[in-house]
């Protein structure tokens, strides 16, 4: 699949009308999105998703008709939530300026503009504190879907955004947490617009991916992966209605499934499951109903990477990390603070068949607790 056309600009300045509600979709792949998405939007939400995510608007089937956003998502109000690069602004860090993508709250579709040494400097820290390799950097690097703020530099082989970055990392940690083993099947619990799933597809081609989100944000990820796996098979929640889980399983690289739908996958099958920075943006129930089925499906000897804030209240309520429901039948392999965010730890644990309690102790350690 080849990629659309960007503008290429540093700076966008103009905003786009978007289409009118049924409007004709001329374009295939917005087409499949759409009817995944309001498939998707028919499945029941197990709980309230919490205040941090109650962003996207009702009239997001307008957005998914309008192709002239798609090229440039990473630059607009669509990726709210997604891309900590948007945070970066008028030479300074500004999360209160992050465009959401609620109407209540902003425009829907908002120029962004940049800066330059703001973002190069957030980079660099990055790259050094991460410990990345040129060469690393090289061979999972992506900054041409969805025309990010990507940036050159001297010692980097190619233009790199501060986001792509820190998912390159997440990567080529799971890695390691792996220690070789292969991870056939891997669940990742709210995936971003997809870049990590497609740089551990980078690393091991035989990894297979079932994403779950919200229809919004997998309605993202499809697009996002159809240009960065475009050989894999994309099977999204309508064409899984058809199919079922069985045959899904069967013919997936990739399943793109509504929250509800991870009570369908069956035991034991996954040798890896992933959430990255969003328990902590969840309500209490709905991060207990993720941990009680990563438990139930995960293989023994399974490995959950979890990384998370310590303590974060946007979902409206107190999290903190050391009250993840777990049960006892885990093993801790790691835990340690991102290098360049210290108040977020980086939790590799192994799922296991006989109690060990003495790994919730050390999670209170790393949580803060006494």
């Amino acid at each position: 699949m080849s990629m659309p056309p960007t503008n290429g600009q540093t700076l966008i300045g103009d905003r786009v009308r978007l289409a009118e509600p049924g409007a004709q979709i001329d374009d295939p792949l917005l087409q499949t999105i759409l009817m995944d998405y309001l498939a998707a939007r028919r499945s029941p939400m197990p709980h309230n998703v919490g205040e941090h995510w109650n962003v996207f608007r009702g009239d997001f089937d307008q957005l998914i008709r309008t192709p002239e956003i798609w090229p440039r998502f990473r630059r607009m109000a669509i990726s709210y939530g997604f891309d900590d690069s948007l945070k970066y602004s008028e030479g300074r860090y500004r999360p209160d300026l992050k465009p959401s993508m609620n109407a209540h709250r902003g425009p829907f579709v908002q120029a962004w503009q940049f800066n330059d040494k703001a973002l190069r400097e957030a980079m660099r820290r990055l790259i050094r504190s991460a410990s990345l390799s040129a060469e690393r950097i090289q061979s999972l690097s992506e900054a041409k879907i969805g025309d990010p703020a990507a940036q050159r530099f001297s010692d980097c082989p190619v233009p790199v955004d501060y986001h792509d970055l820190s998912q390159i990392y997440f990567a080529s940690s799971l890695e390691r947490a792996l220690s070789g083993r292969p991870a056939a099947w891997v669940l990742e619990i709210g995936g971003g617009y997809g870049a990590l799933a497609a740089k551990l597809r980078r690393i091991d081609a035989g990894s297979r991916f079932v994403l779950i989100d919200l229809p919004e944000t997998l309605a993202i990820q499809r697009w996002y992966l159809s240009f960065a796996m475009p050989d894999a098979r994309l099977i999204g929640y309508q064409e899984y209605c058809n199919l079922g889980i069985q045959s899904s399983l069967e013919q997936a690289d990739v399943l793109l499934l509504p929250p509800a739908v991870i009570g369908e996958l069956p035991a034991g099958i996954f040798d890896a499951a992933i959430n990255i920075r969003s328990f902590a943006e969840m309500t209490t129930n709905y991060v207990g109903f993720y941990i009680s089925n990563i438990e139930r499906v995960l293989k023994e000897n399974g490995t959950l990477y979890c990384v998370n804030n310590t303590q974060k209240s946007t979902a409206g309520h107190q999290f903190r990390i050391e009250n993840i429901p777990f049960d006892d039948n885990w093993r801790l392999d790691n835990a340690d603070p991102v290098p360049w965010q210290k108040h977020i730890i980086e939790l590799v644990i192994r799922r296991t068949t006989e109690s060990d309690p003495e790994w919730r102790e050390a999670l209170r350690r790393f949580g803060g607790s006494e």
